[in-house]
């Protein structure tokens, strides 16, 4: 099939595309190392110019989804796309790594809007090596005017050959003109591995580490692979994928889904300073997001009409109710569904619960992940010394079932003398707990993912719980730096 001259609508001299090109100023990020400037495509008439030929590919549609991909066949051609945009919701159009040539160099521009007359009379950004290694990326494009919008893509020195991929990505869910629902195409997994693991619809319900000694199961093995040669291509088997990452170690996280009711798994590797890797598919090994330098691309899992935030039934879809609300603030889910087989059972370990959306509650029995949230903040309260006054912290829990079961603490108090310490923590029904008290052969207060005893097993989960710290000693004064709570709840 013969490329699709692009035809007779838009206008545009060359003089006038470098022009506007210069009045971009930063948008036109051309790297000076490379030499030569990268090409600009010319829109005369509607028809390519001598140089370089501009084919029309299709209608890009929002999503990874709506992606379309191509070959460039060393021709010197600009490829072509129309995307329909909305005003004032940031959109990110790229190159992307999957479904590209490796060493491919690409230049990306976006002229827009369309005029009434058909004309594409402005370049609003460009861009040469913003996206995976020389791909291009126009990140965050807010658009001023709703629109049709046209995309070119080429390669750098124009003549380079190889495949390539382009998407639009809505960034915030309303980059779809006439768009409801603002997170239909928002990443579930959120812009970074480390935003992954406080999401809101996600539980982290099993965490690994693999290396060369581990047991792992067949599917495991070639997950690992999929995971590594995201970023070494030239692992081949799973004891290379293994061998080849810092410290011949891959993490392994297993994550639940709330919001959609799916499990995935995530491997996360260092390669010099950072964190790469990919989140799979739980029971395969397709990539649903993949971790570079600890951000998130190719996101291709949404949320889901569960767990999103909600201060009454009327905000949740169809069907959905809005439970779990304190303060004006709950989240939505599905009073219709069933838990998983397993629930209520006992175990001692997730693993024994047998099922990805259950985890093991305090270590007796299963119960569903999404009753299980974690709360928390970096901080900076200082505790008085010895005024009789203490230091508190007050923090708000929500989107739970009605009462808790579990309570988990992290903390991290520091002070020169923790045996002038004591810290206790409230729960919303006025429950106190003593969580550290003057103990002689501590040397600091930093407690890590400590099961509270003392708390009743049928009081309010939803609500505000007061951390307390008093230094009992005069002498030295302390401060709480970080905490989180993590709560398990259930129906009453």
């Amino acid at each position: 099939m013969q490329p699709q001259t692009w035809p007779l609508v838009s206008i545009i001299t060359t003089a006038m595309l470098a022009l506007t090109l210069a009045a971009c100023g930063s948008q036109n990020d051309t790297d000076g190392e490379k030499g030569e400037a990268a090409p600009q495509p010319s829109l005369i008439d509607g028809k390519a110019d001598g140089s370089h030929g501009i084919f029309f590919r299709g209608d890009l549609t929002i999503g990874d989804e709506g992606a379309l991909s191509d070959t460039f066949e060393g021709d010197g051609a600009f490829h072509a796309y129309e995307v329909e945009l909305a005003a004032g919701a940031p959109v990110t159009i790229e190159v992307s790594q999957k479904g590209s040539s490796r060493g491919l160099d690409t230049v990306l521009y976006l002229f827009g809007p369309r005029t009434e007359s058909g004309a594409y009379d402005t370049v609003v950004a460009f861009d040469d090596d913003e996206g995976w290694g020389l791909l291009s990326r126009v990140k965050d494009f807010t658009p001023e005017v709703e629109g049709r919008y046209l995309v070119l893509v080429g390669t750098y020195d124009g003549y380079q050959s190889g495949n390539y991929r382009v998407r639009a990505v809505c960034d915030d869910g309303a980059c779809i003109p006439g768009a409801d629902d603002p997170l239909a195409d928002v990443c579930v997994f959120g812009d970074s591995f480390y935003e992954m693991l406080g999401s809101d619809a996600l539980t982290i319900t099993a965490e690994n580490r693999i290396d060369a000694g581990s047991t792992v199961s067949e599917l495991e093995r070639q997950q690992v692979l999929a995971a590594v040669i995201t970023t070494y291509d030239e692992a081949t088997t799973y004891e290379e994928a293994v061998a080849i990452v810092d410290e011949s170690t891959v993490n392994q996280l297993h994550v639940w889904d709330a919001s959609a009711r799916r499990a995935f798994i995530a491997y996360e590797f260092g390669a010099g300073d950072n964190s790469y890797g990919a989140i799979l598919d739980a029971d395969g090994t397709s990539a649903r997001a993949l971790i570079v330098d600890g951000d998130l691309y190719e996101c291709d899992a949404f949320w889901g009409q569960e767990r999103r935030s909600c201060a009454q039934n009327s905000d949740c879809a169809d069907g959905l109710r809005c439970g779990g609300i304190h303060g004006g603030q709950g989240a939505c889910f599905d009073p219709r569904a069933e838990e998983p087989e397993g629930n209520h059972e006992a175990c001692s370990t997730t693993a024994d619960c047998g099922h990805p959306g259950l985890i093991c509650a305090g270590g007796s029995h299963c119960g569903p992940a999404w009753m299980q949230r974690s709360f928390g903040d970096e901080v900076a309260v200082d505790v008085p010394d010895n005024t009789g006054e203490g230091a508190t912290v007050e923090f708000d829990t929500f989107g739970l079932a009605t009462v808790h079961t579990d309570v988990v603490l992290d903390l991290w108090l520091s002070h020169r003398d923790p045996s002038q310490v004591r810290v206790t923590l409230t729960n919303p029904s006025g429950t106190e707990v003593v969580v550290f008290d003057r103990d002689p052969e501590a040397r600091e207060i930093y407690i890590q993912n400590k099961r509270l005893l003392g708390f009743p097993g049928d009081e309010d989960a939803n609500g505000t719980w007061t951390l307390r710290a008093e230094d009992l000693v005069t002498g030295e004064s302390g401060t709480i730096r970080e905490f989180s709570l993590t709560v398990m709840s259930r129906w009453d």
